[in-house]
């Protein structure tokens, strides 16, 4: 079983390496992020393009607060956690 695994990580990564290859670059450009966390991502998000900006990704994952807004008063909560949980 092991070299199965072995054997589709492999082929993942080689495929994401020449397929994605300047994503791959951004996204392990990143500390904390590796060869798998970045083909995730890449499966997970699908096309970049597809958000006009970061904020919108990010709202778009999940990884940005709550924000409850009355009047003069703002509080902010916990990450929204909409979206891929694999991706977050």
């Amino acid at each position: 079983m092991n070299e199965e695994i072995d054997a589709l990580t492999k082929g993942i990564l080689h495929f994401a390496k020449e397929n994605f290859h300047h994503e791959m670059m951004i996204l392990k450009s990143v500390p904390g992020i590796g060869n798998i966390a970045a083909v995730t991502l890449i499966a997970e998000i699908g096309n970049f393009s597809d958000f006009p900006s970061g904020d919108k990704l990010a709202s778009w994952l999940g990884i940005v607060p709550n924000v409850y807004q009355s009047a003069d008063k703002l509080r902010t909560g916990s990450i929204t956690k909409r979206g891929s949980e694999h991706a977050r």
